[in-house]
């Protein structure tokens, strides 16, 4: 799904372009509108749109103060009666430009090229190897071989499915940032675990993950939900 707000002071408009979006594209969910300069900032913010549909004329300002205002990571595409404001769109590296009435054609044809855009995006590489310093050299490990990690002071300990267990001297934030958050995730300040290795989960005094190895491992108050989460989330074993 591509997620969108829609900015415009005229709410006839939001809601035909809503229509649209709804009727035409089931790829699209419109996640928030805004009438106001203010509104749409707030609403960016909170919902970060992959897209935003942009009004150039607003009630407290133009479509161009919001975007000098709030960090841009998302495609924009100006919506306005003004043709005359079609080269400023370009030089603020709008995605795209329509003119009301919003032509259903158009949209399509807009629609497909940020879908086409953000299909292509490179999603972020995890290794499959690492290479752990420790105190002679370095060992390499199959990340896919891990169980878990442990915190060992500014240490980390690392447990593998063959039973071996090595040292590395780097911190468990260190690891939380390198491995696949779909796969490994920080149950503890202590702990961090391969979801794929997980067996069991025990409610006993608390949450207990018990992995492949009969090892247990506990999770923390405030991460249980995220670990159901992520738990519904992880591929395929």
């Amino acid at each position: 799904m591509i997620r969108v707000v829609l900015i415009d002071d005229e709410n006839t408009a939001i809601r035909a372009l809503q229509t649209l979006l709804h009727e035409y594209f089931d790829y699209i969910e419109v996640v928030g509108t805004a009438s106001s300069l203010d509104e749409g900032k707030i609403v960016v913010l909170r919902q970060k749109p992959d897209l935003v549909f942009l009004d150039i004329e607003l009630r407290d300002g133009t479509g161009f103060d919001l975007l000098e205002a709030i960090p841009v990571n998302f495609k924009v595409v100006f919506v306005t009666a003004y043709s005359e404001y079609a080269l400023k769109a370009i030089k603020k590296r709008a995605f795209d430009y329509l003119l009301k009435p919003v032509d259903v054609d158009e949209l399509a044809r807009t629609l497909d090229d940020i879908k086409r855009e953000l299909q292509t995006r490179e999603a972020p590489r995890y290794p499959a190897r690492l290479s752990i310093p420790c105190k002679n050299g370095s060992l390499y490990i199959q990340a896919d071989q891990i169980l878990k990690l442990d915190a060992s002071g500014s240490y980390s300990k690392i447990f593998l499915e063959n039973g071996d267990s090595h040292m590395a001297s780097h911190n468990l934030s260190y690891f939380e940032k390198l491995l696949d958050p779909g796969r490994f995730f920080r149950c503890h300040h202590s702990h961090i675990v391969n979801l794929t290795k997980v067996k069991r989960v025990l409610f006993e005094m608390g949450m207990i993950v018990v992995l492949t190895d009969g090892s247990c491992v506990d999770v923390s108050k405030r991460k249980k939900t995220e670990f159901n989460q992520r738990m519904a989330d992880i591929p395929n074993r």
